[in-house]
């Protein structure tokens, strides 16, 4: 993660943004429309490693990208997880919940194969690029 966080693209996902704090990407498996990881700017294991400024603006960006993927796909709920046991760098996954979502059962991010072909992969990544212009810098 630390390697290719600022990437274009990589195996797993598509730059949408770079902020001051983080790097906003869009999982390539959509297991739920709109799944995005935030990652920290700067290498921190934990969110305590993180100077309180980088604190506000990591969490100001997944905030941005909750308004995002509200607007765009209508989630019932956005479970915010920050997890890194595999991968020691500070984190989170923006994970839409649905309607037809089990709101008793764990989250497994990794549950199913929803990738998008070609087309739809690339509406999505630029949908989603311009709302997270518009909703700031």
């Amino acid at each position: 993660m630390c390697e290719d966080a600022h990437l274009a693209s990589n195996p797993h996902s598509d730059l949408l943004a770079e902020t001051s704090w983080s790097f906003v990407r869009l999982c390539r498996n959509q297991t739920k429309a709109g799944y995005t990881l935030v990652i920290a700017k700067r290498h921190a294991a934990e969110l305590h490693d993180l100077a309180e400024e980088e604190r506000c603006g990591f969490w100001n960006d997944v905030a941005r990208v909750g308004l995002v993927l509200t607007e765009m796909f209508e989630p019932v709920k956005l479970a915010n997880l920050s997890m890194g046991f595999r991968v020691p760098h500070y984190h989170c996954h923006v994970y839409p919940q649905y309607d037809d979502d089990d709101p008793f059962r764990l989250i497994d991010v990794t549950e199913g194969d929803a990738r998008l072909d070609a087309a739809a992969w690339t509406a999505r990544v630029e949908a989603m690029r311009d709302a997270l212009r518009r909703t700031g810098p």
